[in-house]
């Protein structure tokens, strides 16, 4: 898979030209600065938004905020050389079931809800902006930024409900398979009642759920002035609002990546979104370097940050105090 997308990158560097690429030798250091400081708030609102799906999830707190931060970025960097799904799953899943020592079912639940999120706003983002960025459809298209604005957070009001059903629908499956005898047997009567508590949750409440939606928001916005800012620092000629049009595709890219951190298919997303909004061949190419460049030395970089913070601050799930929820509760 590695090899797969090594060529696909270079494929795709080869395609779009890559004769701007020594702008990445002269990129510009206060920029370049701007670029770490969107990437940090874009880990930062992810580390939020997972924790606390996973607190609600779990009815507790699980890790301390700088665990979160450090698992989050552990499984960045591990993205940069398995695919990003894999490292995801695999990295947070070890971190809540090991550190936060909860159950599998919630530890998976958290991840997929964490996921879905982005998904939703990504899906219903994604049909106005390759319009808008198209330039199909005239002016009427712009009605269906707003229509995007309500139809997502309605979309994930229901992801909370959605989970506790299906867990509810694979707890009684499982019970099912556990009547059989032997470790078998117990392994699915295991799965059974967590997925049985799972979909007892009595958190994910409407506020928390809009709460939730919040950040997946602004973690939108960051994403697109982070990718602004890497251009900037490349002086390349390429707008804001481009890479808020082009981000919903992109990121989706990464869902169905199967090479080391989308490598080749996310770039290729890039060319031809870029060029669909009129970037020329060149430009793009000095774009998709400088943020790959970007990406190997941000991630190691904050992980390594994110490790300091978690020595500095080792306090236990138990005594690291209780979150806050939108209603109260703990």
């Amino acid at each position: 898979m590695s090899l797969v997308g090594i060529v696909l990158f270079v494929a795709v560097i080869y395609m779009a030209g890559a004769d701007q690429v020594d702008a990445i030798l002269d990129a510009k250091p206060g920029w370049i600065a701007a670029a770490f400081a969107a990437g940090f708030a874009v880990t930062v609102s992810s580390t939020i938004r997972w924790g606390f799906i996973a607190n609600s999830l779990a009815e507790r707190r699980l890790l301390s905020w700088p665990q979160y931060w450090a698992s989050l970025l552990t499984s960045r960097v591990l993205g940069l050389f398995v695919p990003r799904n894999a490292s995801d799953l695999g990295v947070r899943f070890v971190a809540l079931t090991g550190l936060g020592r909860t159950t599998p079912e919630i530890a998976a639940a958290s991840v997929a809800l964490d996921q879905l999120f982005d998904i939703a706003l990504l899906g219903v983002w994604l049909i106005p902006s390759l319009l808008l960025l198209s330039g199909v459809g005239g002016t009427w298209t712009w009605v269906l930024v707003p229509v995007a604005a309500v139809v997502a957070p309605a979309i994930m009001l229901k992801l909370g409900p959605a989970m506790q059903w299906v867990a509810g629908a694979l707890s009684r499956g499982t019970a099912r398979l556990g009547d059989r005898h032997g470790k078998l047997g117990d392994f699915f009567r295991r799965r059974s009642e967590g997925l049985r508590r799972l979909a007892g949750v009595q958190h994910f409440t409407p506020r928390q759920s809009l709460a939730i939606a919040a950040v997946t928001f602004v973690r939108y916005g960051l994403n697109a002035v982070m990718f602004w800012t890497i251009a900037q620092a490349l002086g390349l000629p390429i707008d804001l609002w481009t890479f808020v049009l082009v981000g919903a595709a992109v990121q989706l890219s990464l869902v169905v990546a199967f090479t080391p951190g989308g490598l080749g298919i996310m770039d290729l997303g890039f060319v031809g979104l870029l060029a669909l909004g009129g970037i020329p061949s060149e430009t793009v190419a000095a774009f998709i370097v400088g943020q790959r460049a970007f990406q190997y030395t941000f991630f190691p970089l904050m992980a390594g940050i994110s490790y300091l913070a978690t020595m500095r601050r080792s306090i236990s799930p138990a005594k690291s105090g209780s979150l806050p929820f939108p209603d109260g509760e703990t």
